[in-house]
């Protein structure tokens, strides 16, 4: 009866000392078991994050709640063994960004947004859709300022103007919106339905990058932030805001500051080291997670 109580003991220890070791295989590893398009859930470890006004260029400081976006979609495996995954919604919250302050922030600043909606135990990095590398600030208001000090026809023969274009402008968003279409089929996104709210159709929201149109026949400026509309379906001709309009360089200042209100689409980088606990990538039954 010992001897075969021993054995039952040993057997249940081996099944556990098995799984424990099968958890944190190679073969259980998210990168190794994922495919693109296979759902991911991720709860945020904040719940809210504050935007200061000197970021945004908004009046006023804002809050936002970061803890209402759970299900993601895995739309790259990257060598290094890390998963990028994107939300499948849109947050409940926009933000808010306004004027020259908020085109010189604008990149960095939805970045640091995005990395909010993740968990810091399994998110290497984060950033908001159309992120590739674009600088996170620009110095937009101190060489605006300058130029809108001289007369146009000195204007009209400074090069730095164009330098400021070149700078701050961009179209390498498109590799993300490639990586998406693929893997979800389409761009559009809205938030989740709730039984408190429930929404209907597509939703705008920004994309990190940038654009400025400059003539020098007409003497005019109008920067613009990039985004998704409720209508977008080409990934290459996606539409734009205007955030700043300087159409009139003679007189003694732009004043035209245009205030944009919408919704950011994160992107997070999992880490190497995470495992599957359970799931099988599903809709109904997404991957969920641990780390070693």
């Amino acid at each position: 009866m010992y001897k075969k109580s021993l054995i039952i003991i040993l057997c249940i220890i081996s099944i556990v000392l098995s799984g424990c070791s099968n958890k944190y295989s190679r073969e259980n590893a998210l990168s190794n078991k994922v495919k693109i398009g296979d759902y991911v859930l991720l709860e945020s470890n904040t719940t809210q994050y504050n935007i200061a006004k000197e970021k945004s260029g908004y009046e006023n400081n804002q809050s936002i709640n970061t803890n209402n976006l759970k299900l993601w979609r895995v739309i790259s495996i990257n060598k290094d063994l890390t998963v990028d995954v994107v939300s499948e919604y849109l947050p409940k919250d926009e933000i808010i960004i306004s004027g020259l302050i908020g085109y010189n922030n604008y990149v960095g600043l939805l970045n640091e947004i995005a990395f909010e909606y993740g968990n810091s135990k399994f998110v290497e990095k984060a950033r908001n859709v159309g992120y590739s590398n674009q600088r996170d600030n620009v110095e937009v208001i101190k060489s605006f300022n300058n130029l809108m000090s001289k007369k146009w026809p000195e204007i009209k023969k400074n090069e730095s103007i164009e330098t400021i274009i070149e700078l701050t402008t961009d179209d390498n968003y498109s590799n993300d919106l490639e990586l998406i279409q693929k893997a979800v089929g389409t761009i559009q996104a809205s938030p989740e339905s709730t039984s408190e709210h429930k929404y209907t159709g597509y939703f705008r929201y920004l994309i990190s990058s940038r654009d400025a149109e400059y003539n020098s026949l007409f003497p005019y400026i109008k920067l613009y932030l990039r985004e998704v509309n409720e209508n977008t379906t080409d990934i290459y001709n996606i539409s734009k805001t205007e955030i700043y309009d300087c159409s009139d360089m003679n007189s003694n200042g732009c004043e035209s500051i245009s205030t944009v209100s919408e919704r950011i689409r994160p992107i997070l980088t999992l880490k190497h080291n995470i495992f599957i606990d359970s799931g099988d990538g599903s809709k109904d039954s997404p991957y969920e997670v641990v780390i070693n």
